[in-house]
């Protein structure tokens, strides 16, 4: 026996994927939207598409019988509902379908448009980075700068001679004389 998978709810209707091969059988979505399963089985059948990627499979029924599903790939269902002409399937219906095909068109939107988002946040990530370098170079070449200075201020100090240190506190010597009133 097949293994199944929950993959969604349609009108709280549990769809099933067969597992190994990734199946989804038609008929249970068909009920879940309310439409009638053989007119979508014709339809699945003229499309070039779809028919060419249906799968039949025999399956056992609640009732201990083998049936036949018609099944398709999981990444071909999404297209069957797509193409669902909501005008041919009764009002009480119609709903239901529109409110899936939403959800496709949704899915479809969402998977074209997340390389575009990506490509946003990545730009945004690396201009984000390369104001951080630029401040930094900035930084940097501002630190570069203080250090030179302060490099040459250190040679300068230590060119200091005792003869300098000398003069240096001769010239800043006041002479004065308390005794003298001059």
């Amino acid at each position: 026996m097949e293994k199944t998978t929950a993959i969604a709810k349609v009108n709280d209707v549990e769809i099933l994927v067969i597992q190994s091969e990734k199946l989804v059988p038609v008929k249970p979505i068909c009920e879940a939207l309310g439409i009638d399963p053989k007119a979508q089985r014709q339809r699945i059948e003229n499309d070039p598409v779809l028919n060419s990627t249906r799968v039949l499979i025999t399956s056992v029924g609640a009732d201990q019988k083998e049936r036949e599903m018609v099944c398709l790939p999981f990444k071909y269902a999404f297209w069957w509902i797509a193409k669902i002409d909501s005008r041919n399937v009764n009002e009480e219906s119609r709903e239901r379908v529109l409110e899936a095909q939403n959800k496709v068109y949704d899915l479809l939107w969402d998977s074209l448009n997340a390389y575009q988002e990506y490509v946003e946040y990545r730009n945004h990530l690396i201009e984000e980075q390369n104001a951080i370098k630029d401040a930094a170079r900035i930084e940097f070449n501002t630190a570069k700068d203080r250090m030179m200075e302060a490099e040459k201020e250190m040679k300068r100090r230590l060119s200091i001679t005792f003869q300098d240190f000398l003069e240096s506190k001769g010239q800043l010597r006041l002479d004065f004389n308390p005794d003298s009133h001059e």
